[in-house]
C-alpha cells in the first residue's frame, strides 16, 4: 500500500470513512453518499454505494478494536494490522484514525 501515490480507490475509501464514522442514522448515511458522489462524481451511484458500505464497515469494528486495546487485549500495532487484514484498500492513516476514533467512542 502507497502512502505517497493513494490509489484513486483508496482515495475514496478514506473520504467515505471520513463521512460513514460521523453519519447518524438513517438520513445521516443518505446524506454522507450523497456528499461522496458529490466528491467524486465520475463514480456510479453503485460505485460509491459500495465503497461506502465498505467504509461503514470499517466504522463500526473501530469501536471493538479501541475497546480491546483499552483493555490491553491487543496491542495498537496488532489492531492496526487486524483492520487492514478484515477491510483493506484504505490509508495507512485511515487506519490510524479508525483506531484511534474507536479508543474515542470506546470509552
Amino acid at each position: 500500500m502507497s502512502t505517497t501515490h493513494p490509489t484513486e480507490e483508496t482515495r475514496v475509501l478514506d473520504a467515505a470513512f471520513g463521512l460513514a464514522k460521523q453519519a447518524v442514522p438513517p438520513l445521516g448515511h443518505a446524506k454522507a453518499k450523497d456528499s461522496l458522489q458529490q466528491t467524486f462524481p465520475a463514480l456510479s451511484f453503485d460505485e460509491v454505494t459500495e465503497l461506502y458500505l465498505r467504509a461503514t464497515a470499517l466504522a463500526d469494528a473501530c469501536y471493538d478494536a479501541g475497546d480491546q486495546c483499552r483493555d490491553k487485549r491487543m496491542t495498537d500495532a496488532q489492531a492496526i494490522t487486524s483492520l487492514c487484514q478484515r477491510f483493506p484498500g484504505f490509508s495507512a492513516e485511515t487506519y490510524e484514525q479508525a483506531l484511534s476514533w474507536g479508543y474515542f467512542i470506546s470509552r
